[in-house]
C-alpha cells in the first residue's frame, strides 16, 4: 500500500474529509462503527487473516488507519464524495480496508 505524507494528508478527524456527519447521529453507519470501535478498543483484534499458514492480527486502530490511508489516497487520485469506485478482489482483509476507505470518502 501507498502511504502519503502526513502533510498531503488530512486529520483523521477531520469532519470536511470523513463522511461522519448526517442529519441523524442514531444511525450506526459502518464508518461510525469502525471508528467508535477504533476509540473504545484501540488495542482490541478486530479481525485476523493468515499469511504463510500464520495468523495475522488486526486491531480496530489499525483497521481505520488503513481505511484512512485508502480513503486520503483516493482523494489524492482527486475522487470526490459520490464518485463511483469498483473493488475486484480476493477475499482478503485490504478489501475491506477498500470498502470503508470508500466510505470514509463518502464514495460509493
Amino acid at each position: 500500500m501507498v502511504k502519503l505524507s502526513d502533510a498531503s494528508m488530512p486529520a483523521l478527524n477531520d469532519q470536511a474529509f470523513l463522511l461522519d456527519s448526517f442529519d441523524d447521529e442514531s444511525l450506526p453507519t459502518l464508518v461510525r462503527l469502525l471508528r467508535t470501535n477504533a476509540q473504545e478498543a484501540p488495542g482490541a483484534i478486530a479481525l485476523k487473516q493468515k499469511d504463510r499458514g500464520i495468523w495475522q492480527p488486526v486491531t480496530w486502530r489499525q483497521y481505520e488507519e488503513a481505511c484512512f490511508e485508502l480513503a486520503a489516497g483516493l482523494m489524492h487520485m482527486g475522487y470526490r464524495r459520490g464518485d463511483h469506485i469498483a473493488i475486484l478482489s480476493e477475499n482478503r482483509r485490504e478489501w475491506l480496508y477498500s470498502q470503508l476507505g470508500i466510505n470514509f470518502l463518502g464514495a460509493i
